[in-house]
């Protein structure tokens, strides 16, 4: 038997039940470092990349969309996920992912996280990190899109208290594999 004291309290485990215990911690620690350390697709590839280096991963809408806001309003453009980042006015955007695909397309999450957002400066200096400030459940979970379905995700910068300036935002969902369909857009706080 082996004597523990926590905070006063003592207890005797017998060598078997404490063997089984440390394992179990063990495991759970070794299943959360594999998880979390080594999983860079749940936060998007080159997530350490500045905004300039990331622009050739963009998913950029065809050229007829633009005076839609950069999405895609109808219509299926056969084989394409098209991506798009509409600012709503008073630091509110509004990140959207369609599938403009002729099949249905099933996105797989790790957590009850499905989209991501970052503010960078105009020289490229990451300010904020919308996952490095919020809490999600721990579930897996999944969004399936048919033909012509979207998924909308709104974000405000105004709790941000940005100053005057130029700055760029990034949005991109967080799926376990897989596509992340980022999306840059310049925003000018004045």
């Amino acid at each position: 038997m082996k004597n523990i004291n926590y905070r006063g309290v003592s207890m005797k485990l017998s060598k078997k039940v404490f063997s089984i215990l440390a394992l179990l911690c063990l495991a759970a620690i070794v299943l959360f470092s594999y998880t979390f350390g080594n999983d860079k697709s749940a936060i998007g590839k080159g997530s350490n990349e500045t905004p300039s280096e990331q622009e050739e991963q963009v998913v950029k809408p065809p050229a007829s969309e633009e005076d839609t806001g950069g999405v895609n309003t109808g219509g299926i453009v056969a084989g394409d996920m098209m991506s798009g980042l509409v600012d709503l006015g008073n630091g509110k955007f509004q990140y959207q992912v369609k599938n403009q695909t002729e099949k249905e397309i099933t996105l797989e999450f790790t957590s009850s996280q499905r989209f991501d957002y970052a503010v960078y400066k105009e020289n490229g200096e990451q300010i904020y990190l919308f996952s490095s400030v919020a809490l999600f459940m721990m579930a897996l979970g999944e969004e399936i899109l048919l033909p012509g379905d979207e998924l909308n995700y709104e974000f405000d910068l105004t709790e941000l208290g940005l100053e005057k300036g130029k700055y760029t935002v990034e949005a991109w969902l967080t799926p376990k594999g897989g596509e992340n369909y980022k999306i840059l857009m310049d925003y000018i706080v004045e």
